[in-house]
């Protein structure tokens, strides 16, 4: 089925794609520049990858899109000091975050089975890829344009309230 420009305009943008936009808010502007560039990165940033994962997860919990996104990077992690982290009860871990959502990941195979209880404060957009991640995820906003008062305390009351509940909460500083 072949779409005129028109309807193709019509059409709503996967999240992917506008989560690639919000990003290239500079590179947007440039008209003729943006659409070559998006182009040749998508294949090079895996484009066509980040759809078939994102499409997976839906319908998924948290802890689901998790174990997805686990077996998919298949990372091999080797954890020291694990009986430091308390069975039950309220705790914070704030490991280093050098690669991104991989880091996410790896955190999470390593407490998995120490603790099933564990939030991760993260990204806002994760949850607007995966609306199951709502589950596991305290929402931090980063868009700017986005940012306010209100958002700040959501945040602020959403781990309050995991530590209340007794959860491992997991920040990357």
């Amino acid at each position: 089925m072949f779409l005129d420009a028109a309807s193709a305009e019509d059409q709503p943008k996967h999240i992917v794609d506008v989560l690639i936009d919000e990003r290239a808010v500079h590179l947007r502007q440039r008209r003729y520049f943006w659409p070559l560039l998006k182009s040749l990165c998508k294949g090079v940033l895996g484009y066509a990858r980040a759809l078939e994962m994102v499409d997976a997860t839906q319908g998924m919990s948290g802890l689901e899109i998790m174990d997805y996104m686990s077996k998919l990077l298949h990372l091999s992690v080797s954890v020291r000091g694990s009986e430091h982290i308390p069975r039950s009860g309220p705790a914070l871990v704030t490991p280093n975050h050098p690669a991104g959502i991989a880091d996410g990941i790896a955190v999470y195979d390593a407490l998995k089975d120490i603790r099933n209880d564990m939030c991760f404060v993260a990204n806002r957009d994760a949850i607007r890829a995966s609306a199951g991640l709502a589950d596991i995820i305290i929402p931090v906003e980063w868009r700017v344009q986005e940012r306010n008062t209100q958002k700040t305390r959501e945040t602020v009351r959403a781990i309050n309230q995991a530590f209340k509940e007794e959860r491992l909460v997991v920040i990357f500083p």
